[in-house]
């Protein structure tokens, strides 16, 4: 039976020392222009010490026009690497396998942070954002190859294509909204994931051999089910293209939304599909060492954390020294925020997240509800309010 501590070898780079990832993990704690500030730098080298296997940065934009959310690091330029280049040395350098998830947000970028129109694979009036040329896809598939040959040179292992959670190439996926004639959409998945496609041979080509490539999908919102979700990974990981797979879940053990896929958790679904030699890790909801050891046993290769990585930077050391360790109850204080190398303005962010930090109200998902239909108000994290609330814990 695997264990948490077990090593993990992908088809190609390091090995992790075991079964436990750090997600990539939105904070706002840098300036506009994607440099990362101290606060972001001195907040992931604080985890470095940890004990997890793998570490993955925040979200890293492709382009000046890609970011979703203030504050968010960017690597579509030479000037982002010095710092970049730090980071990365300090995860390996600590015995972590080192990633950056890259990205472009494509409808969901804030026009208040990029200065242009958002633009995506179909036109939405609700945002004003416009549909994209057929050049302009392939000039976004060759800046992610771009952007992941700059983390390459940085010295990272490998990188995490962002293929979900409403961002551009998932909004590819979309079956009600992509009806592009042009090969980039239409009735099939094979033809509303070729951009996705495109974009892994991209990074694929472009990078040496023994480089991490590894993707990002979710399903049950963004207009993604669960039938096209499992349809979706099969096709990544069978494609030889991808290292391992990185299924965002929301909560991995329970019941699906769809009824026809009652009777067993999502996780069971979501994992019971061909893999060929990609290694599959989940996340949602996995904020103690019991349930990280039961989603092993339900077939995943790793966990990733998330929430649980904000509240404790040594998850796994604590889950090594005790197998019935659990993430801090919520909400916690500000004071304990500190404690674990949380800025104030990734405070403001947090606060936004109901029932995350004491003393809060409402966050600002339950205030603006779903600004677009079937779209989480966390894509559209608005800077103003984030200012606000960092200011109330100064």
């Amino acid at each position: 039976m695997t264990t948490l501590f077990d090593p993990l070898q992908f088809t190609r780079g390091p090995q992790l020392r075991n079964r436990m990832m750090m997600g990539p993990l939105t904070n706002m704690q840098s300036p506009d222009d994607g440099h990362m500030s101290e606060a972001e730098f001195d907040w992931l080298n604080m985890r470095t010490t940890g004990g997890y296997g793998m570490m993955t940065t925040c979200t890293a934009g492709i382009r000046a026009d890609a970011a979703a959310m203030e504050g968010q690091i960017g690597i579509w330029q030479d000037s982002h690497m010095p710092q970049l280049r730090r980071v990365a040395e300090a995860m390996k350098r600590e015995g972590n396998v080192a990633l950056m998830q890259i990205n472009h947000a494509g409808l969901r970028a804030n026009p208040d942070v990029t200065g242009t129109v958002p633009f995506g694979p179909y036109a939405e009036p609700a945002t004003g954002g416009r549909e994209m040329s057929t050049a302009e896809i392939h000039q976004v598939i060759e800046d992610f190859a771009i952007a992941a040959k700059r983390a390459e040179a940085c010295g990272f292992d490998g990188v995490e294509v962002h293929g979900a959670h409403a961002q551009l190439l998932s909004q590819f996926l979309d079956p009600r909204q992509n009806r592009r004639t042009d090969g980039y959409g239409g009735a099939t998945m094979e033809e509303r994931s070729r951009a996705m496609t495109e974009t892994l041979q991209a990074v694929r080509e472009r990078c040496r051999p023994d480089f991490i490539l590894g993707l990002r999908l979710s399903t049950e919102r963004y207009e993604i089910n669960l039938e096209d979700f499992r349809e979706l990974s099969e096709r990544m990981m069978t494609s030889g293209l991808i290292d391992f797979l990185d299924m965002s879940l929301w909560d991995c053990f329970k019941e699906p939304d769809d009824a026809k896929f009652a009777g067993k958790p999502l996780i069971d679904w979501a994992l019971d599909v061909k893999r060929g030699n990609a290694k599959v890790g989940v996340s949602g909801k996995i904020r103690t060492a019991a349930k990280c050891r039961a989603a092993l046993d339900k077939g995943a290769d790793f966990v990733i954390l998330g929430r649980a990585a904000i509240l404790h930077d040594d998850f796994p050391q604590q889950a090594a020294a005790n197998p019935d360790f659990e993430m801090a109850p919520l909400p916690v204080s500000v004071d304990y925020l500190r404690s674990k190398g949380v800025s104030n303005r990734f405070i403001g962010y947090l606060r936004m997240w109901d029932g995350f930090v004491a003393n809060s109200g409402p966050g600002m998902y339950t205030e603006m509800a779903t600004m677009i239909s079937g779209v989480d108000p966390s894509c559209f994290a608005i800077g103003e309010f984030a200012e606000m609330q960092a200011e109330a814990v100064k």
